[in-house]
């Protein structure tokens, strides 16, 4: 007999901090992918396959979606920019999923990361949906956790 799932994931239940502070709540974080790249090598005479060597790991950048609740994430895109200063402020962020209890059951710890673009939300009279921000983040990666 399967066993029943008493308690899992659920993709809308997510909880993202800044440097250990919460920033407001998003309603989509996408991005969190991680990529082995290789380097295809073809062997002389052979011509039935090839062979992939291993390289890096490569993070995809990161961009978190939410109704406009404050300036913050403007101003973090545009810290030194008015001191003529092209210094990011690197900022550690962990990105907690939660089960149904709120409890969370999976981490990620995403490091040194920054914001890229941050785009604003479609104006449209016709509609009335929220207005919504977007900031997409690069990093230098991140660390996957259970915290069952």
């Amino acid at each position: 007999m399967a066993q029943l799932i008493s308690s899992r994931p659920l993709s809308w239940r997510f909880l993202v901090t800044v440097d250990g502070m919460g920033v407001g709540e998003f309603t989509e974080c996408d991005g969190l992918t991680v990529e082995r790249e290789f380097e295809p090598l073809s062997e002389g005479g052979r011509n039935d396959s090839v062979h992939y060597l291993p390289k890096g790991i490569k993070f995809t950048n990161i961009t978190l979606k939410r109704g406009i609740v404050s300036l913050a994430l403007w101003d973090w895109l545009m810290k030194n920019v008015a001191a003529g200063k092209i210094e990011p402020e690197l900022k550690n962020i962990t990105i907690e999923l939660a089960n149904e209890t709120g409890k969370a059951m999976y981490r990620w710890n995403v490091s040194r990361a920054f914001p890229v673009k941050w785009t604003g939300p479609s104006l449209n009279v016709e509609t009335e949906e929220l207005s919504m921000e977007s900031l997409e983040l690069v990093h230098s990666g991140f660390s996957m956790e259970e915290t069952r």
